[in-house]
């Protein structure tokens, strides 16, 4: 990933809950019965905002009923190149499926590049979005989430404008949320630690949410899989009133830099009730 160059002006830090936006419930639960923050799952295997039942274990993938709207994959089909299920990869081939993950190719392409997203059709602006990751070497190497990303910049070579959440790759304990704006390096709009430090035995859960335009509430989270249980290693939430902030809906996803280090599984989008 480029050096950092970083020149954004953090407009407004927020007390980490501060900002809440709810999530919207009848999303479908993950195979380990997870929901995205301030929902359980019931019995019926759907999230919703009182605890219920234990879920089944049976796997699932599913989309929302209309473009845009709740959508899980948790890509357990074939082994091969194609990623499917409506995914557009911006410079393929640069991830694959194997066993029922996207596992990196490594390439020479920067992060701008190495981008999987929804199509433009599915553009939304109140969301949060999750993927689980696992690393296969440590340092991590840059994975990354993304929201917001402009259809109008998606496609373009080495840049795009969106929001996103990215481990620091020559670290273990450092993540960042940001701002993109072109072909620059991202902007940091807040970076945090990982306590513990990311390892190569562990899965993880990347959370990002983007709610509202003047100005964008964001919220970023990771946690670590624990005894069967999620825990947050590290969190942070923002107000961005700077005058590059992004108001639109746009495409979600994830991405990642040139080095081949890290696993995705399970990408969940949740609409946010405005």
């Amino acid at each position: 990933m480029d050096r950092m160059g970083l020149g954004c002006v953090l407009v407004a830090v927020v007390a980490g809950g501060c900002y809440d936006p709810a999530p919207r419930e009848g999303a479908p639960c993950s195979t380990a019965g997870d929901c995205p923050s301030g929902l359980a799952c019931d019995s019926t295997g759907r999230c919703t905002r009182a605890p219920g039942d234990a879920p089944s274990d049976a796997p699932r993938d599913a989309s929302g009923d209309a473009p845009g709207g709740d959508f899980v994959d948790l890509f357990s089909r074939a082994d091969g190149p194609s990623i499917g299920n409506g995914w557009i990869e911006k410079n393929a081939p640069t991830y694959s499926l194997a066993g029922g993950e996207v596992v990196r190719i490594e390439t020479a392409e920067s992060y701008r590049d190495n981008m999987v997203y929804r199509p433009a059709s599915e553009d939304v602006r109140d969301v949060e979005i999750s993927l689980r990751v696992r690393f296969t070497a440590i340092p991590p190497g840059y994975a990354q989430i993304f929201v917001r990303g402009a259809a109008a910049t998606i496609a373009a070579t080495d840049a795009y404008d969106g929001y996103l959440l990215y481990v620091v790759g020559s670290r273990a304990d450092q993540a960042v949320l940001g701002r993109q704006r072109g072909s620059v390096f991202v902007a940091t709009l807040s970076s945090f630690p990982l306590s513990p430090p990311l390892d190569a035995s562990s899965t993880y859960r990347m959370t990002l949410r983007a709610s509202g335009a003047q100005p964008v509430a964001l919220q970023a989270k990771i946690e670590r899989r624990e005894n069967g249980a999620w825990a947050t290693i590290g969190e942070t939430a923002v107000e961005d009133g700077d005058a590059t902030r992004l108001e639109a809906a746009g495409t979600v996803g994830f991405a990642g830099n040139e080095a081949a280090t890290y696993v995705y599984d399970e990408f969940r989008r949740v609409l946010l009730a405005p």
